[in-house]
């Protein structure tokens, strides 16, 4: 019972990091469940390959060596995919928690980002984690005179851990409580993510048409993303040859020639009307691929024009500053 045991204060502790003020602990949260996700996940697979291997002598293997081994061994990716396949999870569940992990891992490695939508994002999937508690029951129950029954445990369960006579009952209680803790009802995920993107994207408009009004070549608005694309491509190519400005005008006339950029306008106003088409929805899990894939989408020009935009800010200032003499 030791597993759940750790299950159960981990999401206690994550619910517990949600209800305090401030984006730090809404990053916990999103950590914590996340992590009490893979324990059950790694759980349920491992028991699901160990029966399919053992049992091969009374029915054939349903999944190969490879899959299982996965399942067992693998990565965090690969027990939410064995998962799916098994039928312990469903589609909506499975891609939920793929996205979801990726953004933990953002917060795990980066610190304090995403704060428009982590603290929303963390109530859904602690809430997914609940429930899938008592539904990925790994190896079933066992009780042993190792078992640890903190003070945490005891208050979900009885004095000795989860109830012999019907632990799945319990278990089913449990997950409820554990919901319930992180009190207030959240606003729908999907209005949340649309809000969020569509407030980066605000940003980066004022930041092109900052570009725009202060460039000092007279740029207009296509003239401007026509050339932060270009350079950003051409950095990329094989600048070793290049020793003088007229070495570079060379190259970079060769390659325009054969050159095809990405955006021929802004595409802002496009990727908005994505964005609002995104509040509508009332799947959360499809709600959270479109709101990923539009974030890949939209991430190498909102990059451009934002490191622009700040390039520009910078030389401003450093001419504002020499002009004043310092």
């Amino acid at each position: 019972m030791q597993i759940y045991y750790q299950i159960i204060e981990q999401l206690d502790l994550a619910a517990n990091q949600y209800i305090v003020e401030g984006s730090n602990y809404a990053r916990f949260c999103l950590i914590l469940t996340d992590n009490a996700i893979e324990l059950m996940l790694q759980e349920e697979a491992s028991k699901i390959a160990s029966l399919d291997e053992s049992g091969g002598w009374i029915r054939p293997p349903q999944y190969s060596k490879e899959a299982r081994k996965k399942a067992t061994n693998g990565n965090f990716h690969d027990k939410n995919d064995f998962c799916l396949e098994a039928g312990k999870i469903s589609t909506e569940e499975h891609d939920f928690i793929k996205i979801a992990h990726k953004f933990r891992n953002d917060l795990y490695h980066s610190g304090v980002v995403h704060q428009n939508f982590c603290k929303t994002l963390a109530w859904y999937y602690h809430d997914l984690a609940c429930q899938l508690l008592p539904r990925l029951s790994g190896f079933g129950f066992s009780w042993g005179s190792n078992d640890e029954i903190s003070e945490t445990i005891k208050s979900y369960t009885t004095e000795f851990g989860l109830n012999f006579e019907n632990p799945q009952k319990d278990l089913d209680s449990v997950s409820r409580k554990l919901s319930l803790l992180k009190l207030q009802q959240c606003e729908p995920l999907p209005k949340v993510l649309s809000q969020s993107i569509l407030k980066d994207f605000e940003s980066t408009q004022y930041s092109l048409d900052f570009l725009v009004s202060d460039n000092f070549s007279g740029y207009n608005q296509s003239k401007i993303i026509y050339e932060l694309q270009l350079i950003d491509c051409l950095q990329n190519t094989d600048l070793s040859k290049i020793k003088t400005p007229k070495d570079w005008v060379k190259h970079r006339e060769v390659y325009e020639q054969k050159w095809t950029p990405k955006y021929k306008r802004n595409p802002i106003p496009r990727w908005n009307k994505r964005a609002i088409q995104i509040e509508k929805l009332t799947d959360n899990s499809r709600a959270l691929n479109k709101f990923d894939q539009l974030r890949i989408d939209s991430r190498w020009f909102s990059k451009l024009v934002g490191e622009a935009a700040i390039a520009l800010d910078g030389e401003i200032q450093m001419q504002f500053d020499a002009y004043r003499g310092k």
